[in-house]
């Protein structure tokens, strides 16, 4: 089984290709199925070791080079090792000297190359996030079928936010709960045991100072939509943030 190895911002980690595909229909699933996972990558590591026969080989097999070129190669017994460090001029003294044939060699050699070197995938997501997401496909293969998700209060609650991003993408819609539990609905009949605070347009401003920027400039409107209770905006904010009542009356 072959280990996909990651970089995911900077923090190196590592998983088996059948464990990323364990949940079918997933984002990883598809990025490493069958069909996708050939197209960008090959097994080129060992390319290093090629005889002068599997270059030979690779080359006829090659949908962008001609047999001609293969001959070449193999008349003049070239190992992959060498092939690896061949530039435009080393594929001229083989007597390839046609400018378009040239390119194309060039070309092919040069992505044989870059694949050689076996860099890690590169993730764009926070390292504690995507490393939850690996430790719960783990866990599904060892555990087969006790699995169970993740519960929110699983997650360290200043990295909900960023947690959520990353399941919503490998897990898009419905799938998202085979990695974590669906967020509790909230029990309206609980939310006017708490007492507002007084000064309820500071702690609007702080609230989306944290959670939502990008409303600041809409505190009036929102304090006209909701001057009957603040208990109607806690209701409608732990619906959409991911916040639990009692924090909502504590800015």
């Amino acid at each position: 089984d072959y280990i996909v190895n990651f970089n995911v911002r900077g923090t190196m980690m590592a998983a088996k290709r059948s464990t990323l595909r364990i949940f079918k229909d997933s984002q990883l699933d598809r990025q490493f199925d069958d069909v996708t996972w050939p197209e960008q990558h090959t097994n080129t590591p060992s390319a290093k070791e090629w005889s002068y026969k599997q270059v030979a080989d690779w080359a006829k097999q090659h949908n962008e080079l001609s047999d001609e070129v293969a001959c070449l190669f193999e008349e003049n017994k070239v190992t992959g090792l060498e092939l690896l460090a061949m530039g435009r001029e080393d594929v001229k003294e083989l007597g390839i000297g046609r400018p378009g044939t040239l390119a194309l060699v060039t070309k092919a050699i040069k992505g044989l190359q870059m694949k050689s070197q076996c860099n890690p995938i590169f993730i764009d997501h926070d390292p504690y996030c995507f490393g939850k997401i690996l430790d719960q496909l783990r866990l599904k293969v060892m555990s087969k079928e006790g699995y169970k998700p993740l519960a929110w209060s699983d997650i360290k609650e200043s990295k909900q936010d960023a947690f959520e991003k990353s399941v919503d993408y490998y897990f898009p819609g419905e799938l998202s709960e085979l990695i974590v539990k669906k967020k509790p609905m909230v029990d309206s009949r609980n939310i006017s045991s708490a007492a507002p605070n007084k000064d309820y347009q500071s702690n609007l401003v702080k609230f989306y100072e944290k959670y939502d920027p990008s409303k600041l400039g809409s505190v009036q409107n929102t304090l006209k939509k909701y001057q009957v209770s603040s208990d109607y905006f806690c209701l409608h904010s732990t619906l959409r943030y991911p916040v639990q009542i009692s924090s909502l009356y504590a800015y």
